[in-house]
Parts: structure tokens; C-alpha cells; sequence
């Protein structure tokens, strides 16, 4: 199942057919096992290459059942993943009601587990949904309060894009030159 993993990751950028193809085959390993977490993970993992493809009423089918177990298994680390996850699947779909509750609830899990990164990554999910439901304070006050986290943490793409996104929502509130700030600092991260 490591194995099918591993190579799944790799081709996660290059093709992501073969990726979904060896998840799947990671998942069918795992489900031999019986070992719920690990199926739990198999799940999630299945589901978000098919998200990455657009296939997102597929995705959310997996990410239900990776719910469903983390949820017996009180494992709130990878429910904060999941939620945060489905959240994003939800505002794709145009779900914006089930993809809030979903993004505050990743939010909240990852708080309680006292997990940095599930938090600046449920916070930046939570600026792009703002940027697109048009609320674009949320989505600065969200960004802003994510990226001195990924800073913390060495997660420089990560803050390179809450940039981005504080920058976007200036350009859509019409204030170019904050906008033009922000995109600049994001650059700087990328290099």
C-alpha cells in the first residue's frame, strides 16, 4: 500500500489518471488490512485526486466514508483534513452553506488538536471561499491570520498564495495599489 502511495504522489503532477489509478490500488491493499485508519486515509487520499480531476460528486463520496471512519476513531487531526477538504469540494460544487460549516469545522478540529498547519490550511481555505462568495474582508482578515503560520512553518508556497489571495481581494474591492503591494510580496516568496 506504500508502495502504490508513494508513486500516487509522484504522478499527482504529471498524470493524474495513473495517480487516481494507484491510490485506488493503495486502497484495495489497505482494505485488506482491515485497519480502519488506514482505509480512513485511503479514502481521503482517493477522493482528493479525484477532486484535483473535477470529478467532485465522486471525490465527496470518498471523502464521506474517510469522515465517517476518522469520525468513529475519534481522530480529529485527519477529520480537521477531511472537513477542511470537503469544504473546498462543497464550494466547487457551488454548496456554499455545507462548504462554510465544512471549512470552520476543519478549522475548529485542527484547533483543538493544537495543529498549526490543519489551522493556516483551513484558514486559507477559508480566504479563497470568501474571495469567491464576494466577502472580501473575511478573505483578507483569513489570509493575513494564516500567513505568519506558514511562515513559522516553512511553508513558503503556502504563503505566497494567502498573499496572492489578500492581493486578489484588493483588486476586486477596486484598490489597485494594495492589491499591487500584495501580489508583489507573494513574488518574493516564489523567489
Amino acid at each position: 500500500a506504500e508502495a502504490y502511495t508513494a508513486f500516487a504522489e509522484k504522478e499527482e503532477k504529471r498524470n493524474l489518471e495513473e495517480s487516481e489509478y494507484l491510490y485506488r490500488e493503495a486502497l484495495t491493499v489497505k482494505e485488506r488490512t482491515q485497519n480502519k485508519e488506514n482505509i480512513g486515509t485511503g479514502y481521503f487520499w482517493v477522493g482528493y485526486v479525484l477532486l484535483l480531476q473535477k470529478k467532485q460528486k465522486e471525490a465527496l463520496k470518498y471523502f464521506l466514508k474517510s469522515k465517517a471512519i476518522f469520525e468513529e476513531k475519534e481522530s480529529y487531526f485527519r477529520l480537521s483534513m477531511v472537513n477542511t477538504t470537503m469544504g473546498k469540494t462543497y464550494y466547487e460544487m457551488g454548496n456554499y452553506e455545507e462548504a462554510l460549516k465544512n471549512l470552520e469545522k476543519g478549522f475548529e478540529l485542527a484547533e483543538y488538536e493544537n495543529s498549526e498547519y490543519g489551522k493556516a490550511s483551513a484558514l486559507l481555505n477559508l480566504s479563497e471561499f470568501y474571495i469567491k462568495i464576494d466577502n472580501y474582508n473575511q478573505a483578507i482578515t483569513k489570509a493575513k491570520e494564516c500567513i505568519p503560520i506558514f511562515e513559522e512553518l516553512g511553508e513558503h508556497e503556502s504563503a505566497a498564495t494567502a498573499t496572492m489571495n489578500i492581493g486578489s481581494a484588493y483588486f476586486y474591492k477596486n484598490e489597485n495599489q494594495l492589491a499591487s503591494e500584495y501580489y508583489e510580496k507573494a513574488l518574493k516568496y516564489k523567489g
